[in-house]
């Protein structure tokens, strides 16, 4: 669910990203216009400078003289034009038949806008500046202008170029599209990341919801795998050591299930501690057909299920013998003959070397 949701986070940040870098790149696109036309107004002034040395050289030119002999030989066609005031007033603009409609016309009538009214009246004598304006049609012109005093009397020319001319250009178009082509791969390449992502985010979520459900019924059937396993070794023969009292029991068992072949051993101990280092060593060297059991202070009573005599003895022969001695070895073949067995191996001697009936009554432990 987390990795679901850090998904979906991530694929909202890169619309957002997207759509701001979109506009920041618009931004940028409108930046470099700017500067290309700032650059290009540069270039347009030295023209410009170029006229006034031209006029400046001639210290006796009439207007007609100016227009028609300088002005009038600079036509710049649809996209740039000339004009030219003396004093406030308009003598030239664009050709005769422009002239004609604003002689003697004010020039804040041919610089109506906010942008060339001001780029007009900051015009600074002898020293050719520029702007980007916009004019009456709704155009934008970069005109670069100059104020000059000629024979006594301020004049103003300027040089007005469309825009479009600089932008359309197939170099610079040509580039223009090629960002624009560049920043929107770009900005879509963001976006499909954010997708694939998204989408593998997703797949990943449900494969790891998928495994740590199968690891959670692992961990259960492990558990139910070591609960069955403690539940056998609790009642495994191998771990256990039972009182002799209990003896008839087990032998009922095995005569119900038919047991044909089983042998009874008494083993003696010195001591307590010896006994209990056979114990210790049985779960090893005994399996699971053998069952033990107290028998008084220091003995065992060992039953060998579908054990022969010699097999029993083979198996003990594993343990050291100083710590054990065999007291008595009883084997039956028939399933019949096992409770004479077993009362046969619980017999002990007494202290006149008579065999008497155990009473059953010792005490023991576990040795788990």
């Amino acid at each position: 669910m987390q990795k679901n949701k850090a998904g979906l986070k991530t694929l909202i940040f890169a619309l957002i990203f997207a759509l701001v870098a979109g506009a920041f790149g618009i931004y940028l696109m409108n930046c470099y216009e700017e500067s290309m036309l700032r650059v290009y107004a540069t270039q347009q002034d030295g023209y410009v400078q170029l006229v006034l040395d031209q006029i400046n050289l001639n210290s006796d030119l009439s207007d007609d003289e100016i227009i028609n002999d300088i002005l009038g030989t600079l036509d710049m066609g649809e996209v740039s034009y000339w004009t030219m005031s003396k004093d406030s007033t308009m003598v030239y603009v664009k050709n005769v038949t422009e002239t004609n409609m604003y002689k003697g016309v004010e020039s804040d009538s041919v610089y109506m806008t906010e942008s060339a009214q001001e780029f007009v009246s900051n015009l600074q004598v002898d020293r050719v500046t520029h702007l980007i304006i916009e004019m009456n049609d709704g155009d934008r012109y970069v005109a670069s202008g100059v104020a000059f005093e000629y024979n006594d009397v301020e004049y103003r020319i300027c040089l007005l170029t469309d825009d479009t001319v600089i932008l359309e250009n197939n170099d610079f178009l040509s580039v223009k599209v090629a960002m624009y082509v560049f920043w929107i791969l770009m900005l879509c390449g963001v976006v499909l990341m954010a997708m694939i992502n998204r989408v593998t985010s997703q797949k990943q979520s449900n494969r790891i919801q998928e495994l740590s459900r199968r690891l959670e019924r692992e961990v259960k059937t492990v558990e139910i795998l070591e609960r069955n396993q403690k539940l056998r070794e609790a009642y495994d023969p191998r771990w256990n050591v039972y009182q002799d009292v209990v003896l008839p029991r087990f032998t009922s068992r095995l005569k119900k299930k038919g047991l044909s072949v089983a042998t009874f051993v008494r083993l003696s101990f010195e001591n307590e501690s010896q006994r209990s280092a056979f114990l210790e060593k049985s779960p090893m060297l005994l399996d699971h057909k053998v069952l033990r059991f107290y028998h008084g202070n220091s003995q065992l009573i060992l039953l060998f299920a579908t054990y022969s005599k010699e097999e029993a003895e083979s198996q003990l022969q594993s343990f050291p013998e100083d710590i054990y001695q065999i007291e008595k070895v009883v084997m039956t073949t028939s399933s019949e003959d096992i409770y004479d067995a077993e009362k046969e191996v619980l017999e002990e001697v007494d202290s006149d070397g008579k065999e008497k009936a155990s009473d059953g009554k010792n005490t023991g432990e576990d040795t788990k």
